[in-house]
């Protein structure tokens, strides 16, 4: 009896959905996006803030720590992130601050821009996955004031047996490699 209890466990551990939580928030006056990765929307993972340097990207996860990613290999991350493919976004929402004292039409055509790119990422969203939570996208215009900010949270689904699945495809194809050289 113990180890059918044992079994329903794993099974319910590697298929039942967990829950990543991402939160944002960037200051562009400060050039700063900052960030935190949360797993059940109560543990946190890590966060820190990206700041844009000489040669990269500098990626501080504490105060004594920092991580140069160079703008050449962000770029070309795209393809190696595959293990990616495993998470969907359950849910997304967005809050942008928009306000510019010397031009006030230029507040007002970001805030309408951020708003149209919204609605094009949820109809994307829910046209890729039918059981998508959408992108809630609120913009505030800062009347008489510089502001540009911004903040998000963004809520990824996934289950390990679909991240263990991709992290053996990796492992093999980089094995195969090895042994093609």
């Amino acid at each position: 009896m113990g180890w059918l209890i044992g079994c329903a466990a794993a099974a319910a551990a590697l298929l039942l959905p967990i829950v990543l939580s991402v939160h944002l928030y960037l200051d562009v006056g400060r050039k700063k996006l900052y960030f935190g990765v949360y797993i059940l929307r109560a543990l946190k993972l890590f966060g820190g803030y990206a700041s844009p340097g000489r040669g990269g990207v500098a990626l501080h996860l504490s105060r004594r720590r920092a991580v140069l990613l160079p703008y050449r290999e962000l770029f070309a991350a795209g393809k190696k992130f595959e293990i990616a493919r495993g998470f969907a976004v359950a849910d997304a929402s967005f809050v942008l601050e928009a306000g510019c004292a010397a031009q006030p039409a230029l507040a007002l055509f970001a805030a309408a821009a951020a708003r149209i790119a919204a609605c094009i990422g949820a109809s994307y969203l829910r046209a890729r996955r039918k059981g998508t939570g959408g992108l809630r996208a609120d913009v505030l215009l800062r009347v008489g004031e510089d502001s540009w900010k911004g903040s998000g949270r963004i809520l990824l689904a996934f289950n390990l047996a679909v991240l263990i699945a991709a992290g053996v495809k990796l492992l093999l194809r980089k094995i195969m490699e090895e042994n093609q050289i």
